[in-house]
């Protein structure tokens, strides 16, 4: 289940050139929601990052409660070129998630999984739902419901050790 996260993973944020022949246009291809303007983050900015996904949607009241929670552990790593903090909507509808961003601003970026399709990868049956990738797109930690101390310490721990510049991949 894990190795085809990390295929989606790869599969959904990279798209290549039509005949694969330049690399370097290998781009990150799924737009931001931001609020004011969608956006497309090019993938200088996923190699060699740790990737935090915290998926949530309007509706549930624990990713409401959990917003802060998130957006506060966001500004903390803000500065840290080695990790990347996406919020994953998965409602229904587009409108709901510009709800939420009009509840929640947020420095960081959220991305619509408007299909599901990431979501249904995971191994998480509730939301809200945190995922952190390592630089090579592993699985490396998972967890579902409220963060309290010892969640967020745990993610803390994880960020800390895969975002060093000494960590290497189980490659």
């Amino acid at each position: 289940m894990r190795s085809a996260f990390k295929l989606f993973i790869i599969s959904l944020l990279f798209v290549f050139s039509s005949a694969f022949a330049d690399e370097d246009k290998i781009t990150f291809d799924l737009s931001v929601m931001n609020g004011i303007q969608n956006e497309v983050i090019i993938s200088s900015k996923l190699e060699q990052r740790a990737i935090v996904l915290e998926f949530m949607a309007n509706f549930c009241g624990y990713c409401h409660r959990n917003a802060n929670n998130v957006e506060n552990l966001a500004k903390k790593y803000k500065s840290d070129k080695n990790v990347l903090f996406l919020d994953v909507a998965i409602d229904k509808t587009q409108s709901q998630v510009y709800k939420w961003i009009a509840r929640h601003p947020s420095e960081h970026k959220l991305v619509w999984d408007e299909n599901k399709e990431l979501w249904d990868q995971i191994d998480q049956e509730y939301i809200p739902a945190v995922v952190i990738l390592n630089k090579c797109h592993e699985v490396v930690y998972e967890n579902s419901g409220l963060w309290n101390a010892t969640i967020k310490s745990e993610i803390e721990a994880t960020i800390k050790t895969i975002s060093s510049d000494d960590y290497k991949c189980n490659k």
